[in-house]
């Protein structure tokens, strides 16, 4: 089954790669918008596009980061209340104040502590030049980005060549380093929580 459906996927885009790339742009355009977790998109893009959809989607991150940040910076502020801000949002945002002793590498670590979306809600609260908010969460995003690109061009790879077998591609190389890597940083991300929330308090 869930073969079929990834040759289908293949099939639209070798029917029609113009429309297919126009879909895909557009899906990937409101997908970095929502909420929704980002692994998914970026495998398919690995998968549809091979290393290609590693840039494509580190091009709408960062434009989805951009905008959500400047929704959270120019239109959240000014239209939150001024009691529910002091009283909520900006006693939150003191909790961090060790943040600006340490700004580059929190802002680069806590990339894979706080969920996509979630993470640049919150530093567009919080007071930072967009410029170099963009520029740190670029380079925090390509590692983690390159490494689920890379799971998507593997599950490519075997779809193509053999019958779909999830076994096979479990114990397939190609997909194993850098879903470990990936776990790692998941491992890393969990105890670094528990150090921020430890100095927070």
């Amino acid at each position: 089954y869930i073969e079929k459906i990834l040759l289908f996927i293949l099939s639209q885009k070798d029917k029609n790669y113009l429309q297919f790339l126009v879909l895909m742009i557009f899906l990937n355009f409101f997908y970095f918008l929502t909420p929704l977790p980002v692994f998914p998109l970026i495998i398919l893009n690995g998968f549809v596009f091979g290393y290609l959809g590693f840039v494509f989607s580190i091009i709408f991150i960062t434009l989805g980061s951009a905008l959500i940040f400047s929704f959270s910076k120019f239109f959240l502020i000014k239209n939150l209340s001024n009691s529910l801000y002091k009283r909520f949002i900006k006693s939150k945002i003191k909790k961090y104040k060790f943040m600006k002793k340490n700004e580059n590498s929190t802002i680069f670590l806590s990339r894979y502590i706080i969920p996509y979306f979630f993470h640049n809600i919150f530093f567009g609260l919080y007071n930072l030049n967009i410029k170099f908010f963009l520029l740190i969460i670029f380079l925090a995003e390509i590692p983690l980005t390159f490494a689920t690109n890379s799971i998507g061009m593997s599950l490519n790879s075997f779809v193509l060549i053999t019958n779909f077998n999830i076994t096979e591609l479990f114990l397939n190389y190609q997909f194993i380093v850098p879903f470990i890597f990936i776990l790692l940083i998941v491992l890393i991300s969990g105890s670094l929580k528990k150090i921020i929330v430890k100095k927070s308090n």
